[in-house]
């Protein structure tokens, strides 16, 4: 009989092996992430300040970031990745961005709702991995495929 010896369950490695009681078999499990209490409190209230500012009129978060996509395109004539967004509108434009997870799920929404479209695959300036470049769809065009 094996004896597993006691971890900490996903510290190193998403997965782990755990011995089935009644087989004495070693089968592999995946540890899922738990998400913390004060991270679902936190997404929570910026979901609520996002509303508050829509119905008030002020700028949210993905209407941030499609204006800094068309002022990317007015600035270089050209589709960024994301990370390029990021770093371009933090850099250059002075943007209060916290990180590149402030970018990421906007242009996902925002291609949801038929506004964004993936572009090109081409090496990111700043990551240096072949990535989608993202730009604003025009008025009438067809959908993306």
């Amino acid at each position: 009989m094996r004896v597993h010896a006691p971890c900490l369950p996903g510290l190193f490695s998403p997965v782990i092996d755990r011995i089935d009681p009644v087989t004495d078999e070693v089968r592999t499990v995946k540890v899922w992430k738990r998400q913390r209490q004060t991270a679902r409190q936190v997404y929570a209230h910026r979901r609520q300040t996002d509303i508050a500012a829509a119905e008030e009129g002020h700028e949210t978060r993905e209407g941030q970031v499609l204006r800094l996509l068309a002022a990317h395109w007015n600035y270089t004539q050209h589709s960024p990745t994301a990370r390029e967004l990021f770093v371009w509108a933090v850099n250059v434009r002075g943007e209060r961005l916290d990180d590149i997870n402030s970018i990421r799920p906007r242009i996902t929404a925002l291609v949801e709702s038929g506004l964004v479209e993936p572009r090109d695959k081409r090496r990111c300036s700043v990551s240096g991995k072949t990535v989608h470049t993202w730009a604003i769809r025009e008025i009438g065009s067809k959908e993306s495929r």
